[in-house]
């Protein structure tokens, strides 16, 4: 059933607040995907503050170009899924890397990440690169390691006299 222009204008009206609020999009095909893979990638979209939206290449396209953010032609052929991240701006590359990897689909078609256009290896150089909760973990061990290390120095100095003195007492 077509669409009134009231309904188009609603739906205008939402994907343009989806974008503004987007820190980072992803357009896909997702053709092949079935019913319950869709519903369990929304599952997983959701856990990360994103959201996945299907709707005409037309009205993306104006809600793009409303929004001074290009995509390069190549994302308007076929069906499109558009995912929008809100929070971390790697994870929903992350997650939808993920799903292709286990399903063989969604495949990335280009994405948009503070408002530079992204082609397909980018997405896919982007999934790769460790999290944001990830880097906060590596760098914590960077500046604790250190201090680990002389805690250890500073330890050895106190065993060894413990030793000295043990040996001592058994003599």
């Amino acid at each position: 059933m077509a669409k009134t222009r009231q309904e188009k204008g609603q739906t205008l009206k939402k994907l343009n607040e989806k974008v503004k609020r987007a820190k980072s999009i992803i357009f896909a095909d997702f053709r092949g995907l079935t019913v319950s893979q869709i519903t369990d990638l929304r599952k997983k979209l959701d856990q990360i503050e994103a959201e996945i939206e299907v709707t005409k290449n037309t009205l993306l396209k104006k809600v793009l170009e409303e929004n001074k953010k290009e995509a390069g032609e190549s994302v308007f052929k076929g069906p499109t899924a558009t995912i929008f991240g809100f929070g971390d701006e790697i994870s929903p590359f992350k997650v939808i890397s993920n799903f292709a990897k286990e399903f063989g689909m969604p495949k990335a078609k280009a994405g948009i990440l503070d408002s530079k256009v992204l082609s397909e290896a980018e997405v896919e150089n982007l999934a790769s690169l460790p999290g944001k909760q990830e880097l906060i973990g590596q760098t914590i061990a960077q500046i604790g390691s250190p201090i680990f290390g002389l805690l250890n120095v500073l330890e050895a100095n106190i065993k060894n006299l413990i030793f000295v003195l043990d040996q001592k007492a058994k003599s």
